[in-house]
């Protein structure tokens, strides 16, 4: 609720009654570095957490970023890619930090990096075409999505199949603040042809049987969007209804639902305003793709 001044005298009592017990411990950090104390947030979770040396540079960064330190958690992230210049893990996570800061010319920059390091870093280029959709530059998001696309195609069971999809954070995305499924470069570049109104091509997308549950459900989604936008009603019934049963809270689905039954009531002038569901889907973006 951000009240962390009120929080902190119950935790500090909670951790003298319990001062074995790790979570009562580590749940004091927040709040310490909520209201400014770094010093003291920071000695708590170094002394309570058996961090692995590698990596707690990142949960420090990250735990700064969650109190919305966010010049402290800069200052971490920078010093890790001054220690590990050429690491696009470490210069992925900088652009993280920057994009949630809303330093999108920085995020952008550090994701060029990381990509430049190494231009098989997967989750650097995801997260760049996904900040380039928000910034709608669509045509940049586009080959970068595209190009991702067909670098993933050469492992496919790896990239896209759901027994290995829990095995990928841990072993590209370790130390980011939030993990990047390779399968989103799939679901990124339909998303940037739908709102380019590059309505085919986003249909020759087609999801596979061993997709994961929620690349099928994106794809379906945006098919049924596409062929809205090409009055393709049933087809587009078809697609959204699919994907709803798959993932009945995904939002694209509801949105295309919606308009069918704007449609199907007559209210076609209040469905787009131009060939493509543009406006409504920028305005609605996740912040994954």
């Amino acid at each position: 609720t951000g009240r962390a001044t009120d929080a902190l005298p119950l935790l500090q009592a909670a951790v003298a009654q319990r001062a074995d017990h790790p979570t009562a411990v580590q749940d004091l950090a927040d709040p310490y570095l909520a209201v400014g104390r770094i010093d003291d947030g920071l000695a708590i979770y170094r002394s309570s957490l058996a961090l692995d040396p590698e990596q707690e540079p990142y949960v420090i960064a990250q735990a700064l970023l969650n109190a919305s330190q966010d010049d402290a958690a800069i200052r971490g992230y920078q010093a890790i890619v001054a220690q590990r210049p050429n690491d696009p893990q470490a210069l992925t996570a900088l652009g993280q930090a920057y994009e949630r800061t809303g330093q999108t010319t920085d995020a952008l920059r550090s994701y060029d990096e990381a990509l430049a390091a190494d231009p098989a870093y997967a989750p650097a280029g995801i997260l760049q075409g996904t900040l380039l959709i928000g910034m709608d530059r669509l045509d940049e998001a586009i080959a970068t999505f595209a190009a991702l696309v067909e670098q993933l195609r050469a492992t496919p069971d790896r990239v896209r199949s759901q027994d290995t999809a829990a095995e990928q954070p841990d072993a590209l995305t370790a130390g980011l603040s939030t993990p990047v499924p390779l399968w989103r470069a799939w679901s990124g570049l339909a998303r940037a042809y739908l709102l380019q109104g590059q309505n085919q091509k986003l249909l020759d997308l087609t999801p596979e049987a061993n997709d994961p549950a929620d690349l099928q459900a994106t794809l379906l989604a945006l098919h049924g969007l596409a062929e809205l936008a090409l009055n393709r009603l049933d087809n587009a019934k078809t697609s959204l209804s699919r994907a709803l049963e798959l993932q009945p809270a995904n939002p694209d689905a509801l949105l295309g639902m919606s308009q069918l039954a704007l449609i199907n009531r007559n209210y076609s002038c209040l469905l787009y305003t131009s060939p493509s569901p543009r406006d409504g889907l920028l305005s609605r973006m996740p912040s994954s793709a």
